[in-house]
């Protein structure tokens, strides 16, 4: 089952289709909350669509520690300075005070088991 679809930009589109990225960032926000392990959720960019399961998730309420808790081959990123950069881009300092950051290690699924 499809928990969510995500909209997201072109590189980290590619960086996770080519598996040089296998974490994805989200708020625990109402959307994203009830996600588990196994779980199964598309990614969109423009026309194209990647279908992702979550194979572990992790949380914090600190994202610069949760990003440096991955390695940077996991980030897709050269430097732990350019990877907080490039998430941080997309939560407010509101959102991060009102919710945990969750960190989802993701592979592609191809419909099999």
């Amino acid at each position: 089952m499809i928990k969510f679809s995500s909209v997201v930009d072109s590189i980290t589109f590619e960086k996770i289709r080519a598996g040089t990225k296998t974490v994805k960032f989200y708020l625990c926000d109402d959307k994203h909350s009830s996600l588990l392990s196994g779980d199964c959720f598309v990614l969109i960019n423009n026309s194209k669509k990647l279908i992702v399961r979550a194979q572990s998730i992790a949380t914090s309420k600190n994202l610069k520690n949760l990003i440096e808790s991955f390695s940077l081959q996991k980030l897709g990123e050269d430097n732990y300075s350019d990877a907080y950069l490039n998430v941080k881009q997309w939560f407010s300092d509101e959102k991060l005070k009102k919710y945990s950051v969750m960190a989802v290690s993701v592979e592609i699924f191809n419909g099999q088991d």
